[in-house]
């Protein structure tokens, strides 16, 4: 099952959205600002599939986190999920990326499943070979 790494600030929230996760079988880390996330992210042994991130945290901030993954190549192929009670004026455009607080369990786990299952789908296996 995918790993997901849990950014958000909040300690209830971070707990709430780790329990409901690891109940349905995925292994989490958690992260309680960007720059906790982003010495993660860095730590190839400890990449998340998913990435669940708060945008209003202290010390660095998800849109600051997110500057920073979208010009990191490695992190490329890796899936946030911003979490927001306000997304002010910022364009969204994928509903797979957002998820609004308050959020529903069902929402929350609709989006990791969509993320997890889109990385796997688009994973070659390791017994499939390229042909030219």
């Amino acid at each position: 099952m995918a790993t997901v790494l849990v950014v958000d600030d909040d300690v209830e929230i971070r707990s709430s959205i780790r329990r409901t996760l690891e109940a349905e079988g995925y292994e989490v880390t958690v992260a309680g600002n960007g720059r906790e996330a982003l010495d993660l992210l860095h730590d190839p042994d400890r990449r998340p599939s998913v990435v669940l991130l708060d945008l209003m945290m202290p010390v660095m901030n998800g849109w600051q986190v997110l500057d920073i993954v979208a010009r990191d190549r490695a992190f490329r192929e890796i899936p946030v999920i911003m979490m927001s009670a306000f997304f002010g004026g910022r364009f969204i455009g994928d509903p797979y990326t957002t998820l609004v607080k308050p959020f529903a369990v069902d929402r929350l786990l609709e989006l990791v499943a969509h993320h997890s299952r889109e990385k796997t789908e688009t994973t070659p296996k390791e017994s499939e070979s390229v042909s030219g």
